[in-house]
């Protein structure tokens, strides 16, 4: 509540490795019905499915073949989110794109994503594979970890406008 700028409480759902699309959108369209604000973090990796060539966020038991069955399609979250009344919403992302995303979202640039939402983060290249690379590498969430530290450092909660200048 206080990051958003709004009194009283709030309510905070947490999906760890989730699975499946259908599940994400579920609580994606539950947050999108809550009629205050919205605050949605994303950390995770972005790939392109291979039919339609969309971006979608990686779930876990996403791999390259399979990303338009288990993935999230960007496009879903967009319409979602995209339904709320205006400033309502606020999308913060920490994300890599796969070799297969990185190079359509830097052509497109931030309009590629945003989709009319509101939305601060990166979206950065995923780390290039040295050496023998494991089945799945980790990205460090840079962004994620700046802005906790910004946010934990304020005496007062600035607006996410101010922090993202």
């Amino acid at each position: 509540a206080a990051l958003l700028g709004t009194p009283g409480g709030a309510s905070v759902v947490q999906l760890v490795d989730p699975a499946d699309p259908q599940t994400v959108l579920t609580h994606l369209r539950t947050a999108a019905a809550h009629p205050g604000p919205v605050l949605v973090h994303l950390a995770g990796q972005l790939t392109l499915d291979a039919k339609q060539r969309l971006p979608h966020l990686a779930l876990a038991r996403t791999t390259p073949r399979t990303a338009r069955y288990t993935a999230l399609p960007w496009h879903w979250l967009a319409a979602e989110l995209g339904r709320r009344r205006p400033g309502s919403t606020v999308v913060v992302a920490d994300l890599v794109a796969d070799e297969t995303a990185w190079p359509p979202l830097r052509a497109a640039g931030p309009s590629g994503l945003a989709a009319g939402l509101t939305l601060y983060g990166t979206v950065a290249p995923a780390p290039s594979k040295r050496g023998a690379p494991s089945k799945r590498e980790m990205a460090t969430p840079e962004y994620s970890r700046a802005f906790a530290g910004l946010l934990r450092g304020a005496a007062e909660r600035p607006p996410l406008v101010l922090l993202h200048q």
